[in-house]
């Protein structure tokens, strides 16, 4: 028969590989899109997914700006130290997955994910 302790060790390591998949799921689960006219105050630190075409853009070595246009426009900034500016320019299509945050007055879109 199997001992205490050992039956203890086995439902604390599958209590942490529980959490550990809650984790990843909660942080990689895809989010609904939504149109940039939707986006507002009341969305401020809700994670959105986005889809339209680049407006403008600047890169800087750290950080990737652009304005996503889909008949409305919002800012979105990418920060990191290799930003997706490589694969993305002016006039593409992109969808983004990032968080709605406030930024000197404005709503704008911190990018975790960024794709054609």
């Amino acid at each position: 028969m199997l001992g205490e302790q050992w039956l203890e060790r086995l439902a604390f390591f599958v209590s942490v590989i529980g959490i550990v998949f809650l984790f990843y799921y909660s942080y990689s689960a895809e989010c609904s899109f939504v149109r940039v006219k939707d986006i507002g105050r009341e969305m401020l630190g809700e994670r959105v997914c986005v889809r339209g075409t680049i407006a403008w853009m600047h890169c800087g070595e750290k950080i990737l700006l652009f304005g996503l246009n889909d008949g409305n426009s919002i800012k979105v900034v990418e920060f990191g130290d290799k930003p997706a500016n490589k694969e993305i320019e002016t006039g593409k299509i992109v969808s983004v997955k990032g968080t709605v945050k406030e930024y000197l007055g404005e709503i704008e879109i911190i990018a975790e994910k960024i794709w054609q």
